[in-house]
């Protein structure tokens, strides 16, 4: 069996969740026996011709960097063949519906447009339009998280039958260390209120005040929209006292190998989202055993058990999640403990090897469905 998978910024170019989560899915597919070819949308990348073809891993991947390339990518996929069509990135459903539309269909539901128009007040635009007709034409779709599957349940009622959770996987590393970590604490992700973004620079305002020897770290940012990732740079700066910004990194979107780094040093990892269909920074830390702080949002709940692999507190509540985040500097044997019992969840539950089996079946399910 091969699966072709239209996705965007596919690794090692990685930039966001859907990068990771796909990469992760195609590797536990590979154990499998599943083959793949990747077509990925790149937009935005100035590095990247407009037509890409290249071989990364053993896995065919057609790199696009503007829409005006996504049918001549399409017909490059077709010369090669495939058997089940998985969609990631619903921009290329208008594409596909005009050059495959007999083909097994699967959909992941890595952002839940719908839902996220109603938090924004806006109307979703060619995304969430893009999504509707996926989720109406798809054989199966998957939601990560049960969070995630009782949305979109609620929206479908007539196709909760094609409806399967699995979650994603990721390559997990070598088992992290055991020596101390650096007095540190992390946010990792897209700069939005959605991510909670502002409630970490609170809550690190907060702690950095009381803790003269704590540092802080906000990793990530607006690759596509680099002047209102300026305007979040310029609206902290004014803010922080000088003895506060002196403290905090601002190191932009770090690729794999300073990620890895960054979670393997950190004393604590905060994941403060205000909603998340997966959350997969959290499942990133956990794995290289970073003591992790997130809120009770959405497919967090999913990752991280309270007091077992993690600590968890309300979305918005920038004082509470202070409090957890101090809680865990000030009481390493706590940290140590959550750190080691979230790396072998996610070792154990979240590894390639762990998920392709359920993968298998999702796509066994699609092809059935078109006998």
């Amino acid at each position: 069996m091969r699966v072709l998978h239209l996705t965007r910024d596919f690794p090692p170019p990685a930039r966001g969740g859907i990068s990771t989560a796909v990469a992760g899915q195609v590797a536990a597919c590979r154990g499998r026996g599943i083959g793949a070819l990747v077509l990925s949308f790149e937009r935005g990348r100035g590095d990247v011709s407009p037509l890409v073809d290249e071989e990364i891993g053993g896995v065919p991947v057609v790199r696009v960097r503007t829409a005006d390339h996504l049918d001549a990518a399409l017909a490059a996929a077709a010369t090669r063949g495939f058997d089940v069509v998985h969609v990631h990135e619903p921009l290329w459903w208008p594409v596909l519906a005009a050059h495959a539309p007999g083909a097994p269909l699967v959909i992941s539901v890595h952002v839940d447009h719908e839902h996220m128009a109603a938090l924004r007040g806006g109307d979703g635009g060619r995304s969430l339009e893009a999504q509707r007709g996926l989720l109406a034409a798809a054989d199966v779709v998957v939601a990560p998280s049960r969070a995630a599957a009782d949305r979109l349940r609620a929206g479908m009622p007539a196709r909760a039958a094609r409806l399967e959770v699995v979650p994603h996987g990721i390559v997990v590393p070598e088992a992290p260390p055991a020596g101390p970590r650096e007095p540190l604490v992390a946010c990792v992700g897209r700069f939005d209120e959605r991510k909670g973004t502002a409630d970490f620079v609170g809550a690190a305002q907060m702690l950095l005040g009381d803790r003269p020897g704590v540092r802080a770290v906000i990793a990530g940012g607006l690759p596509a929209n680099p002047g209102a990732e300026r305007r979040w740079r310029r609206r902290w700066l004014a803010a922080w006292p000088p003895e506060v910004a002196a403290r905090i990194e601002l190191p932009g979107w770090l690729d794999s190998g300073a990620l890895a780094a960054l979670y393997r040093r950190a004393a604590v990892v905060a994941v403060p989202s205000h909603y998340e269909t997966f959350g997969l920074v959290a499942l990133e830390a956990m794995a290289h055993g970073a003591p992790l702080v997130a809120t009770r949002a959405g497919g967090l709940v999913d990752l991280v058990d309270d007091g077992t692999t993690g600590l968890l507190c309300r979305p918005g509540a920038v004082a509470a999640l202070a409090a957890a985040i101090g809680r865990l500097l000030d009481g390493p044997e706590l940290a140590a403990r959550l750190g080691a019992a979230a790396a072998v969840r996610a070792r154990r539950d979240f590894a390639p090897a762990a998920l392709a089996g359920r993968w298998e079946d999702v796509y066994g399910r699609a092809l059935a469905r078109r006998r």
